[in-house]
C-alpha cells in the first residue's frame, strides 16, 4: 500500500470517528446513555477531547515553518471558525430577542447584546448565544490551534523531530494539568482551552509516533486494555465525569484520572473505527455527516428544543414543561436515542437543501452571465 492509499485509509477511520464523536456529544446533551456501554465510557469523559485529538492528528508542521505560514494558518482559522461563530451568534441573539416576550416559545433568557457581550463575554466564557450554546467549541478550537502553532514556531530551531514532539507533549500536558487545577480561578474559555491543548497535541503525537506501533497490535487487545483501564479507574475513583464546559470536578488527585479516561475512550472508539469494513467507512452518508459536524454542533440546541416541544404538546408530557423553559439540554422522548438521531437527520437535510439551492442559484447566475456576454 503506497503512502496515498495509507492516508486515504486513515482519513476513513477519522471520518467515522467524527460521526461517532458527534453522536456522543448529542447523546450526552440529550440524556441518551445507550452508546456509553453502560457508562463504562461516559461521553463527558472523552467526547470533546476526541474532537481535539482528531483535529491535532491532521495538524501539519509546515503551518509553523515561518511567520508567513503562521499568519496564513491564523487567517484560515479566523475565516473557518471565528467568523461563522460570530455570524451565528448574531442570528441567535436576534432569535432569542424575538422570543423574549412570547411565553409559549420563550425557552431561555438572553443577555442584552452590546459590545461587551459580543466581543468580550463570548471570548472569555465562549458559551454561544444561549440557543447555540454548544458553539463554544469554535473559540476553544481556535485558541488551541493558534497557541499550539505558536509553540511549534518557537520550537522550530529544534531539529530533532522526536525531541521536539516529546517537548511538546510534556509542555501541553503541563498546561492541561495546570488549567484543570486552577479552573475555578480562570475564565472558563482559558481553563477549557488549556485543558484541551494536550489532546490536540496528543493527536499529532499519535499520528507520527504511536500509530504505526498501535496498528500492529491486535484490535481485540487494544479494546480489552481500554475497558480494563476504565473499569479499574471506576472501581478506584467512582464515576468521575468531568464536564469540559463547566470544568467542575477537577482536583490534583483526579486530573490524571480524567486524562487517562479521555485517552482510553478515544483509543477504544478509534480502534472500533479501524475494525469497520472499508466500504462502510467510505459510504456517502458517513462522508456527508463527517463534513457537516460544524452545523450539527452549532444548531443542535434549537432543533432539540423544537422536537422536545412537539413531544410535550402532542403526547401531553407536561411534566417536562418547567424544565423545558429553563434549560436547553433535556429530552421529553421515551426512546432517548431517537432525539439525537432526529436532530442529525434534520440538520443534515437542511444543509443538503441549502447546498442544492446554492448550487442551483450559482448555476443560473453563470448561465445568465454567459447569455449576456453572447448578446
Amino acid at each position: 500500500m503506497n503512502s496515498t492509499q495509507k492516508t486515504a485509509q486513515k482519513n476513513l477511520d477519522f471520518q467515522v470517528l467524527y460521526v461517532l464523536g458527534m453522536m456522543f456529544v448529542l447523546c450526552g446533551h440529550f440524556q441518551a446513555k445507550e452508546l456509553s456501554l453502560n457508562s463504562l465510557f461516559s461521553y463527558d469523559t472523552f467526547h470533546m477531547p476526541l474532537f481535539f485529538f482528531a483535529s491535532g492528528y491532521f495538524y501539519k508542521s509546515k503551518n509553523a515553518e515561518n511567520i508567513r505560514c503562521y499568519a496564513r494558518f491564523a487567517r484560515k482559522k479566523l475565516i473557518h471558525l471565528i467568523l461563522p461563530y460570530l455570524v451565528w451568534n448574531i442570528f441567535y441573539y436576534q432569535f432569542a430577542y424575538i422570543l423574549q416576550n412570547n411565553t409559549d416559545f420563550k425557552i431561555l433568557s438572553q443577555d442584552e447584546m452590546n459590545i461587551r457581550s459580543f466581543m468580550i463575554t463570548f471570548f472569555s466564557y465562549a458559551a454561544g448565544a444561549k440557543y447555540n450554546v454548544a458553539g463554544w467549541f469554535c473559540v476553544a478550537l481556535f485558541f488551541v490551534q493558534i497557541l499550539y502553532n505558536t509553540l511549534c514556531l518557537f520550537l522550530k530551531p529544534v531539529r530533532n523531530d522526536k525531541m521536539k514532539n516529546t517537548f511538546l507533549l510534556i509542555i501541553t500536558l503541563c498546561i492541561s494539568i495546570c488549567s484543570a487545577l486552577f479552573a475555578d480561578r480562570l475564565p472558563i474559555a482559558i481553563s477549557r482551552t488549556g485543558y484541551l491543548m494536550f489532546f490536540y497535541n496528543f493527536g499529532y503525537f499519535y499520528h507520527y509516533n504511536l500509530e504505526a506501533i498501535i496498528s500492529r497490535i491486535n484490535c481485540g487487545y487494544v479494546l480489552l486494555s481500554c475497558c480494563l483501564v476504565n473499569t479499574i479507574l471506576i472501581i478506584m475513583f467512582g464515576a468521575i465525569e468531568p464536564i469540559v464546559f463547566n470544568m467542575y470536578g477537577f482536583s490534583s488527585k483526579t486530573i490524571p484520572v480524567h486524562i487517562i479516561k479521555a485517552i482510553s475512550g478515544i483509543m477504544f472508539w478509534l480502534t472500533i473505527c479501524r475494525m469497520i469494513p472499508k466500504n462502510v467507512k467510505a459510504a456517502k452518508p458517513i462522508e456527508y455527516f463527517s463534513n457537516h459536524t460544524f452545523s450539527i454542533m452549532m444548531h443542535q440546541g434549537i432543533v432539540g428544543i423544537f422536537f422536545n416541544g412537539i413531544v410535550i404538546h402532542l403526547f401531553k408530557r407536561y411534566e417536562f414543561l418547567e424544565v423545558y423553559h429553563k434549560i436547553i439540554w433535556m429530552s421529553a422522548f421515551r426512546i432517548k436515542l431517537l432525539l439525537p438521531v432526529l436532530i442529525c437527520i434534520s440538520i443534515l437535510l437542511a444543509d443538503k437543501l441549502y447546498e442544492i439551492a446554492f448550487l442551483w442559484t450559482r448555476k443560473n447566475i453563470q448561465k445568465n452571465m454567459i447569455k449576456c456576454k453572447s448578446a
